[in-house]
């Protein structure tokens, strides 16, 4: 099915003692966005990972012998949200359908673009393919969160007309998120500004994907009231419990300021890891926007009673 997947690569580094990873400082069109938004209500906050299918779960948030055809009932009843990746790879209605009815209403599924549209054809000639992907995902129903797509590292600004073709069509089928990771795209001032400017108009969110590795694609360019932040940690450094609280700081200040959604996707090498992560920010933002966050609850292990 796809749900068991690699840990995240991009970015990764062999250690990570001495990066840097103070926050960059918002970019002056982010307040802007913000304050156009019209969310008279707190925020929504859906916290989730990018699978379900991984065994390190069982017995730390999963129940010890939960089969792998129960993972999705266990794990959409502990996070709000989940990064689809396995769309990536491939379509198959019957299984979103299926997977949909495994759900809580209150869960979200954020499928990624096919590999086809974003990495085979890049975009061009890919009306068809788009109007299959957003046809298949009705199949959700309430439960279809943000879709999303990433660009690779290929695609750099000159690819800009491409990109604004694609979303001066699609945009208005169905709003969606994307990622960039060409490094031009946040060096090159004018490229910078001109994709910023093209997501703002069409109301895409831009990405923020904090990773060790490329600290350049953390660009804190909001060009939506609609946030998807991607937290890569490293097995519980030391350097994660500090991000965590420099984020608490800036995402409170961010939907206090006019952010209607915020999805934050959690990455570790081993996916049991980020059970703590949520439990450190989810309460965190929480408390500090009188707004319930769903927090992932550890099971508890069996006892054995004692035979004497």
């Amino acid at each position: 099915m796809g749900t068991k997947l690699v840990p995240m690569e991009f970015g990764k580094l062999p250690s990570v003692d001495g990066v840097d990873f103070t926050l960059p400082h918002d970019d002056p069109a982010t307040a802007r966005v913000l304050a156009r938004s019209e969310n008279a209500g707190p925020p929504r906050i859906a916290m989730g990972t990018a699978a379900w299918g991984d065994a390190s779960f069982v017995g730390s948030l999963y129940p010890p012998g939960t089969k792998q055809r129960e993972y999705l009932h266990h794990y959409s009843r502990q996070f709000g949200a989940i990064e689809l990746n396995t769309t990536f790879y491939g379509l198959r209605v019957d299984s979103l359908r299926k997977w949909a009815e495994s759900a809580p209403r209150s869960f979200r599924f954020c499928p990624k673009f096919p590999g086809s549209i974003t990495h085979e054809r890049r975009l061009r000639r890919v009306e068809a393919l788009t109007d299959e992907f957003f046809t298949a995902l009705d199949v959700l129903g309430e439960r279809l969160g943000l879709p999303w797509m990433v660009l690779p590292p290929q695609v750099g600004p000159d690819s800009l007309g491409d990109l604004r073709s694609f979303v001066q069509r699609t945009a208005p089928l169905r709003r969606f998120a994307v990622e960039l990771r060409h490094p031009a795209w946040f060096s090159d001032v004018t490229a910078r500004a001109a994709v910023g400017e093209l997501f703002e108009e069409h109301g895409i969110s831009w990405i923020l994907t904090d990773v060790a590795g490329r600290r350049d694609v953390l660009h804190c360019r909001l060009t939506s009231p609609t946030v998807v932040l991607r937290f890569v940690g490293n097995s519980h450094h030391p350097s994660d419990w500090r991000r965590l609280e420099a984020w608490t700081e800036r995402l409170t200040g961010w939907c206090r300021s006019g952010v209607e959604q915020l999805y934050l996707f959690l990455h570790q090498p081993v996916e049991e890891l980020n059970i703590a992560v949520a439990d450190r920010i989810g309460p965190s933002l929480g408390e500090a926007l009188n707004v319930s966050v769903q927090v992932p609850q550890r099971v508890e292990a069996p006892r054995q009673d004692s035979l004497f």
